[in-house]
């Protein structure tokens, strides 16, 4: 584990504070988080999740091992779909909340899973927001009062242990958020140098996960595969396939991106690549996009 391939997970942690600062705590009218059966909360109109071979948004989800959970999703070309709710943490104490989650989430409820990890990614991104802000006073003193309740050695085995576990469930909001927190997994830069096989079980599971996405018509799970094979960062760097992904992504949400940024981004994956791997990903990106979006 070199630390080059540190740093660069880390740059992935610095673009999830992105992703975590839209979970902030509700100060307005947000996105709800869907509610698990059995427990309060506030909901808000939701789509099944979509299996590749079921084209409505609407249609029951049968006979599936777990069971598929609801989110809201924007439809696209096809079978592709966009996800288009921010999930939110529930308000209140951490403790409180979390232990309310846990029997859920211990149950096999991928959903109450993904918000015992919303809830400490909360918490982390408020420290970490307070840490900026007044780097000279002790971090302990800046714990936000609602996550004082859950001891901070706790933060990472809960963010951990609850995010594998919705993504392993085949939660497409936690699959792509695992695929973009690896902080929330391995650890710090240190973490990650000194536990070079757990890089590596993580590496292996975020791409898992994103494929298991893809196949269901993700566009963003299209897109995080054409920049893991480009980048080299998740994965071993394929140009090639990185264009393919990204060719299948862009028929996939072509509704959705102006025509001079497709461009721009073809000509990006197409940089260094001859006549005949262009064609080659070109074939390749249709294969991708017929089993996973055609109509």
């Amino acid at each position: 584990m070199t630390r080059k391939v540190a740093a660069t997970l880390l740059l992935m942690v610095a673009a999830c504070l992105v992703i975590v600062a839209m979970i902030r705590p509700r100060g307005g009218q947000a996105a709800a988080t869907p509610t698990p059966p059995g427990s309060e909360g506030i909901s808000s109109p939701v789509a099944e999740q979509p299996r590749p071979d079921r084209p409505s948004s609407t249609e029951a989800v049968a006979g599936q091992t777990p069971p598929l959970r609801k989110f809201a999703v924007q439809r696209l070309q096809g079978r592709a779909y966009s996800a288009a709710q921010n999930f939110q943490p529930r308000p209140g104490d951490a403790n409180q909340v979390i232990s309310a989650l846990l029997p859920l989430a211990e149950a096999g409820d991928e959903v109450a899973a993904y918000e015992i990890y919303l809830k400490v990614a909360s918490c982390q991104y408020q420290l970490q927001s307070a840490m900026a802000s007044a780097p000279n006073t002790d971090p302990m003193a800046l714990i936000p009062a609602e996550c004082q309740s859950l001891p901070v050695n706790q933060w990472r085995n809960y963010s951990s242990r609850w995010l594998e576990a919705s993504a392993e469930r085949g939660f497409v909001p936690a699959q792509l958020t695992y695929a973009g927190d690896p902080g929330a997994v391995v650890g710090s830069e240190t973490d990650m140098i000194s536990a070079p096989e757990r890089v590596e079980t993580y590496r292996k599971n975020a791409m898992r996960y994103l494929h298991q996405a893809a196949a269901t018509g993700n566009v963003e799970a299209l897109q995080r595969l054409a920049s893991a094979y480009g980048n080299g960062v998740l994965t071993k760097r394929d140009p090639i396939r990185a264009l393919a992904y990204f060719l299948a992504s862009d028929t996939a949400s072509r509704p959705l991106i102006p025509p001079e940024i497709s461009e721009a981004l073809k000509d990006k994956y197409s940089t260094g690549l001859s006549t005949k791997d262009i064609q080659r990903a070109t074939q390749q990106g249709s294969i991708i996009y017929e089993d996973c979006c055609s109509p």
